[in-house]
């Protein structure tokens, strides 16, 4: 009896799982699908390439039923229905859904399978980047005068975590141009930096020279511009997020930003200078 009360808990516990984990990639779904819908929208329209956030490598946590999407690599019988994946099986996070504890996040397995997994399910083990090869100046200017980004200074900002490099663009919403691009570390695998996903409208908030030993400071919710930390560089600039959550840069460029932008604190909200990270 006591065997057969043991298996009919179980039983109800993985159905509630996966009835909330459901409810949770409807949601997901409709959110990510629209970025990702408007990104490949835009490069179809402007004949430029299209524009994506940072990917992570991932591990689950236990044995998880997820619903298949679509395939990205090739005709797929699975897809609409749900698919058991084991512990430990390895995939990529597409989108990563940065609110932890309710999070769920659009991930690819190894077969171009793509589920919506709960992020407590999920254990990040590191970013892909492409760092190395960056967006073309016009990739760039048509992704953001084709975005519903405005900024009210006549610069903006926009934090590339794929590229993993910082666009710097004057003019005015609609008609921006790249006048700034540099490397970046941005935030790792366990303290990432929050894209647009998490908080729509970014502005530079304050400024300090110094902020516990990080020169140059400009914050941004959840983070901030400042000096690479120590008196060298570091070879992961422009290649992999190793920062606290912040965006870390070279000390001319960290200046650069502290002395031209905006910020809420001195000129108020509407005014200061517009940051996009994606």
């Amino acid at each position: 009896m006591k065997h057969r009360i043991w298996k009919l808990t179980m039983a109800a516990m993985t159905l509630s799982v996966a009835i909330a984990a459901f409810a949770g990639s409807a949601q997901a779904a409709q959110k990510d699908e629209s970025w990702a819908r408007n990104a490949e929208k835009i490069a179809k329209k402007t004949g430029t390439e299209r524009v994506e956030t940072i990917h992570w490598s991932a591990k689950l946590k236990r044995n998880v039923q997820a619903t298949v999407t679509e395939n990205k690599k090739q005709k797929d019988s699975a897809v609409g229905k749900k698919i058991k994946i084991k512990k430990n099986t390895s995939l990529t996070i597409y989108q990563r859904d940065y609110h932890e504890k309710k999070g769920v996040s659009q991930c690819m397995l190894k077969n171009g399978r793509v589920v919506y997994i709960p992020n407590k399910y999920l254990k990040i083990t590191k970013p892909i980047c492409s760092g190395k090869k960056d967006y073309t100046t016009a990739t760039k200017e048509a992704y953001v005068n084709n975005q519903k980004i405005t900024s009210n200074d006549q610069y903006m900002i926009w934090v590339s975590l794929s590229k993993q490099r910082v666009n710097v663009f004057r003019g005015s919403n609609h008609n921006w141009k790249l006048i700034n691009c540099w490397k970046c570390s941005t935030g790792k695998a366990d303290a990432p930096t929050l894209d647009q996903s998490f908080k729509k409208n970014y502005v530079i908030q304050w400024k300090k020279k110094e902020v516990d030993g990080l020169y140059w400071y400009s914050a941004v919710y959840g983070s901030g511009f400042h000096k690479f930390p120590g008196g060298g560089q570091s070879s992961a600039l422009g290649i992999k997020p190793i920062s606290h959550s912040c965006i870390r840069l070279s000390q001319n460029y960290a200046k650069w930003i502290f002395n031209n932008m905006k910020n809420a604190k001195e000129h108020g909200a509407s005014k200061a200078t517009r940051v996009f990270i994606w």
